[in-house]
């Protein structure tokens, strides 16, 4: 089940990561949602307890569909497309990696004596390295 036991089954049920996934989108619309019906009362609003609770429920339905909206619209591309970009980096660093993982070529044959081959490894990247005994 792994590290987080029950906590860690019910944060991962799917309409839990959805709700999610919109939370911040939500954030940013919800004062602008509450501001917007607030000032466009004409007239001051009798609050009784059934008032109250409907024009929550009201607000909290209204952010949760702005939010999806700017989640769709906004953030889900720029997601994909900074998927998009770090993959090519990521890919022209593989290649990079590759490049300098293959063994240069040394004119005597593999395994000779007095070859050794020896991986040197940087902190950020890898080299080989051929030390001859002349």
């Amino acid at each position: 089940m792994g590290y987080g036991g029950v906590f860690n089954s019910i944060l991962s049920w799917s309409p839990l990561v959805a709700l999610g996934r919109l939370t911040f989108s939500v954030f940013l619309v919800h004062l602008t949602i509450i501001i917007v019906s607030v000032g466009s009362m004409r007239q001051p609003a009798h609050l009784s307890d059934f008032s109250l609770a409907s024009e929550t429920v009201a607000d909290i339905a209204m952010s949760y569909a702005a939010g999806l909206l700017l989640y769709f619209c906004v953030e889900a591309p720029m997601l994909n497309l900074q998927t998009i970009v770090f993959a090519r980096l990521s890919s022209k660093r593989v290649s990079a990696e590759r490049v300098l993982r293959e063994e240069p070529a040394s004119g005597k044959a593999s395994g000779a004596a007095g070859d050794v081959n020896k991986e040197h490894e940087d902190a950020d990247n890898r080299t080989w390295t051929i030390t001859t005994d002349a």
